[in-house]
């Protein structure tokens, strides 16, 4: 394990510059929504489109838009998730650690794109 200040100069240059916010799925007795999500926590994120370990290793859905945000490491989040960027949800798919000092996490998000977005039409 590395000490806290050799840490420190790993931890220069790299931008989280996008507030996202990450929602937990809503627990009501009452009914049972699927897409019932309450907001979690809002935290800063570098958008890195295209670096992502599990997009580049597995074929893409056509339906399916991907996304990955960086995020500094956080212990307290699962892929029941999902990313709330602007007025765009993403459900989380996966989060792998970024290095070996497990000092970011890579969130692989998807969401469905509409066929009226692909260019298909019925």
């Amino acid at each position: 394990m590395l000490s806290d200040k050799k840490l420190k100069s790993l931890d220069v240059g790299r931008v989280l510059d996008r507030l996202i916010t990450l929602q937990k799925k809503s627990i009501d007795d009452v009914s049972i929504d699927l897409d019932a999500y309450d907001d979690y926590i809002s935290v800063y994120a570098d958008l890195a489109i295209g670096r992502s370990k599990q997009v580049a290793s597995s074929g893409q859905d056509a339906n399916r838009k991907y996304r990955v945000y960086v995020i500094r490491h956080r212990t307290d989040i699962d892929e029941s998730m999902r990313v709330k960027d602007g007025s765009s949800y993403w459900m989380i798919e996966s989060i792998f650690p970024v290095d070996r000092e497990r000092l970011y996490d890579e969130l692989t998000c998807y969401r469905y794109t509409p066929e009226y977005e692909r260019g298909e039409t019925s």
